[in-house]
């Protein structure tokens, strides 16, 4: 395989990963919104920071600079609300959906761009 069948086997599965983070996000952050308990907050919270994390690193390798500052900069608000315990208002959470709604078109305009190539 050479360099640039690798870049394009690296993008592939990043594209693939990216719509797999983003519906957990997105999953997620709706969770937090109802009524749960303190125990499904914590794991909502811990798969929310799995996937954003796993998308910044995911998107630095891959060099998809806008999804690496977007995420790192989500991180640090997902870890305000979650380390002060305050819960996220509907504006908040509709907010941070915009946010993984970005990143889900972006991802989406990546891949049209890749099939052209």
């Amino acid at each position: 395989m050479n360099r640039e069948q690798l870049v394009q086997q690296l993008m592939a599965t990043f594209l693939d990963e990216l719509n797999v983070h983003v519906s957990s996000l997105g999953r997620d952050l709706l969770a937090l919104e109802n009524d749960i308990t303190a125990e499904k907050r914590s794991q909502a919270w811990a798969s929310i920071f799995r996937a954003a994390h796993s998308l910044k690193g995911a998107s630095a390798v891959v060099h998809v600079e806008p999804i690496h500052i977007a995420c790192h900069r989500l991180e640090d608000i997902f870890e305000y609300y979650r380390s002060s315990g305050q819960s996220l208002s509907q504006e908040m959470t509709s907010t941070l959906l915009k946010a993984v709604d970005a990143i889900e078109e972006l991802g989406i305009r990546i891949r049209a761009e890749q099939e052209f190539e």
